[in-house]
């Protein structure tokens, strides 16, 4: 392993000259491998990996029209797929539950502030319970395929209030991938 000029560690053949190295502004030779016919110790280009803050947008990053479609986009369109496919399968819609659980760890990720993450958690898990609620209305089906609590609204706080450690888990991974420092608030 070498480093290169543009400071990417890769890896060069152990007898390969000094500037037999991807990124070196100097002509690397190309002698024969002993014993391998036509090799040669010319630079392998190697793929770059972003860089781990490039990976997970954090939310000041945003544009405002992601932001939008963060915040209120997801949590709606999704819940109107959730409250659809209530209608007519119990195991896609649990399935929708689950990848639910996904997108709140994600929108908590995008905070480096546990409690933006966590406000982030509240109002994404309320809308989603709405969403779900109205799609359920507009499919038409006269009972959902999978037991909702009674009063229905009560599915509002099933979807609300999980939605707290799960945006607290996602910041947490957030800030672990960025490297971000604890912070306090």
């Amino acid at each position: 392993m070498r480093a290169t000029y543009d400071g990417a560690v890769r890896a060069v053949a152990p007898d390969a000259p000094s500037y037999a190295v991807a990124g070196d502004p100097r002509p690397a030779a190309e002698p024969a491998r002993a014993g391998v016919p036509g090799a040669s110790l010319a630079p392998t280009p190697m793929v770059r990996l972003p860089d781990r803050s490039q990976l997970l947008p954090t939310w000041q990053a945003m544009s405002p029209a992601r932001r939008a479609w963060e915040v209120l986009g997801a949590p709606l369109g999704w819940g109107l797929v959730c409250g659809l496919v209530l209608g007519a399968s119990g195991g896609l819609y649990l399935l929708c539950a689950v990848i639910s659980t996904v997108g709140g760890i994600n929108a908590g990720a995008q905070h480096t502030r546990y409690r933006d993450a966590l406000l982030r958690g509240v109002s994404g898990g309320l809308l989603l319970g709405v969403a779900i609620l109205a799609g359920f209305a507009l499919s038409g089906a006269e009972d959902p395929k999978v037991d909702l609590p009674d009063p229905r609204l009560a599915l509002l706080a099933l979807t609300t209030i999980p939605s707290l450690p799960l945006s607290a888990i996602g910041c947490w991974l957030g800030r672990a991938l960025r490297g971000v420092a604890r912070q306090r608030r």
